[in-house]
């Protein structure tokens, strides 16, 4: 399987600003590209910019814990094919988030 997923599985660059990373910030540009693998490097630039700017557990909660339609496609497709304690797995990780949120 990661032999299937490598190529964007072992990005580790900054990519440069384009049109499509900036256009990420619209709700409707961001759902409507979800999926699409020729916007994988704009929403790699996206994210990058979004956790400069907000911090790591700010973007974690916006755009995985959320509890919105978004943020549950997102789990979805990031936890396709995870075994039954997937749930139990993503429940450790929203407390340990939160937890580093609270001051």
């Amino acid at each position: 399987m990661y032999d299937l997923n490598k190529p964007y599985q072992a990005l580790l660059k900054y990519h440069p600003a384009s049109v499509a990373a900036v256009k990420m910030k619209d709700p409707s540009f961001f759902k409507a590209c979800i999926g699409n693998l020729d916007y994988y490097e704009d929403y790699v630039r996206f994210f990058q910019d979004e956790i400069a700017e907000k911090g790591v557990p700010h973007v974690v909660n916006e755009y995985l814990f959320k509890g919105d339609e978004l943020t549950d496609d997102i789990l979805a497709r990031m936890h396709s094919g995870m075994s039954k304690d997937s749930e139990a797995i993503l429940a450790v990780v929203a407390d340990e988030v939160q937890d580093s949120c609270t001051p």
